[in-house]
């Protein structure tokens, strides 16, 4: 019996298949890819960016990039891009920080061969750059009361964000109860506030030695 094909005897045509069955499978696998290759790699990668918090989501450069199980570390790089290779496929935790900023943690999942794209956005944190407390004593003919005291506070603040990003300011001394408030001045990112004695719950005099905390 023949085969419609080209005239070859059946036999011939296993024979045929059988050997070249046997060359494939002899085949070098190279393909880091193929899980049967002597070259596989069952790892991933992931590329990112961290930016600012809001709009236009400026690139921060200088952040550290902690990726964990690992831990493995990246450092962005201008426009704050980042990338790290060679990590097996599985779940992972990025954690960015900066000095300035909030840190923030987020996860993201890679796969073989594949690589994950993640973005982070840092808020900045509300930095006092300068802090003045003094006490003013004014003397004085007319009207009473003659002599007269008072507390003064200035403070300039900043924030990587803008200063629209600041809600408050305020100043605490616990020690004796006090409380208040700076207002922001005519110079941006000055706050100020000026505390008569008479509105104070002790004397100018007994504030001194105690702990003045300023908040932003």
């Amino acid at each position: 019996m023949l085969c419609p094909c080209d005239g070859w005897p059946l036999a011939g045509m296993v024979v045929l298949a059988l050997l070249l069955g046997g060359c494939l499978d002899g085949a070098s696998r190279t393909n880091p890819l193929d899980p049967r290759g002597e070259d596989f790699e069952g790892v991933g990668a992931v590329s990112g960016r961290v930016t600012g918090f809001y709009p236009p989501f400026a690139g921060l450069d200088g952040v550290e990039v902690r990726i964990e199980p690992g831990p493995v570390t990246a450092t962005t790089r201008d426009g704050g891009a980042f990338g790290v290779d060679q990590l097996p496929e599985g779940e992972y935790i990025l954690t960015a920080s900066r000095a300035g900023y909030a840190t923030v943690v987020d996860t993201c999942t890679v796969r073989v061969g594949e690589t994950a794209q993640v973005e982070l956005r840092l808020d900045g944190l509300p930095a006092v750059d300068r802090l003045e407390i003094q006490s003013v004593h004014i003397s004085r003919w007319w009207p009473p009361p003659q002599e007269l005291f008072r507390l003064e506070v200035t403070a300039e603040v900043g924030d990587p964000d803008g200063l629209s990003d600041i809600e408050r300011v305020w100043i605490e001394v616990p020690a004796v109860g006090l409380v208040d408030t700076l207002v922001a001045s005519a110079v941006p990112g000055r706050y100020l506030t000026i505390l008569q004695e008479s509105t104070l719950p002790v004397g100018v005099e007994s504030l001194l030695g105690h702990d003045h905390l300023l908040f932003v």
